[in-house]
């Protein structure tokens, strides 16, 4: 390589080198931002999920069609749950709605809209048919709430109230709150 074409070669990287040099100290970075607002950061779909005892029984249950999962406020929203609670001594309580929300590491779900409970009849226990509105689940205590409208239906007894408060293990209990109304018939 003769010194003409070496001179020209340097030259060329130098004016490169510049003009890189300049780009930067004249031009700031620009780093990738994430869009701020409520974004899906992943789904899931036919999703089965069961929390067990430390005995090895199962203690609750979610079946979703699809589960979308966000980042901002780990939240989840789900499409047609259906939630099970177990407890050894009874047969489990059964809960479906059309959606559902999950906040709070699953702490708290809400089922907003018609809600569906039932729990079969299985020895001294009777079984259980109950339609409310907006109901708040706190699966780990086995307890629910509502504002709503609430009726329970057991054989040919029923009972309703606006608002109520639920616990799922035994001995199971409800609390209702205003405007109860009831039918009881002896056998």
């Amino acid at each position: 390589m003769n010194r003409h074409t070496l001179f020209i070669v340097l030259f060329t990287t130098a004016i490169a080198g510049l003009s890189w040099w300049l780009a930067e100290i004249t031009e700031p970075k620009q780093q990738r931002q994430q869009v701020a607002g409520h974004h899906p950061d992943y789904y899931a779909e036919d999703l089965t999920i069961t929390t067990y005892s430390e005995a090895g029984t199962p203690k609750h249950r979610l079946v979703t069609e699809r589960l979308v999962h966000f980042r901002d406020d780990d939240s989840a929203e789900l499409d047609n749950p259906h939630l099970w609670i177990f407890d050894p001594a009874t047969p489990p309580w059964k809960m479906r709605a059309k959606q559902a929300l999950i906040t709070n590491k699953g702490e708290n779900i809400f089922l907003p809209g018609k809600v569906f409970i039932d729990r079969e009849g299985q020895g001294k226990n009777r079984p259980y048919h109950i339609i409310t509105f907006d109901l708040k689940v706190h699966p780990k205590l086995s307890y629910a709430e509502t504002d709503g409208a609430f009726r329970l239906d057991s054989r040919r007894d029923w009972v309703t109230s606006i608002g109520m408060q639920g616990w799922f293990k035994e001995p199971a209990r409800i609390k209702l709150l205003s405007e109860v109304r009831s039918r009881y018939e002896t056998q």
